[in-house]
């Protein structure tokens, strides 16, 4: 597997692994709703990492 794959699923699997979070977080009377909020973002984030990291050429 190239080192560029390899990253993308790295960053993804870190972005299942806070969206997990989020799902056990997150009810509709949730009273951490920060933390699920800052999971939220940090699971788009690493998306987007590994975006990026698929674009590369």
């Amino acid at each position: 597997m190239p080192p560029e794959q390899a990253e993308v699923r790295r960053w993804l699997m870190k972005a299942r692994h806070d969206w997990s979070a989020v799902e056990k977080i997150y009810t509709p009377d949730c009273e951490e709703l920060d933390v699920a909020a800052f999971h939220c973002q940090q699971a788009v984030e690493k998306v987007l990492k590994a975006y990026t990291w698929s674009a590369r050429r």
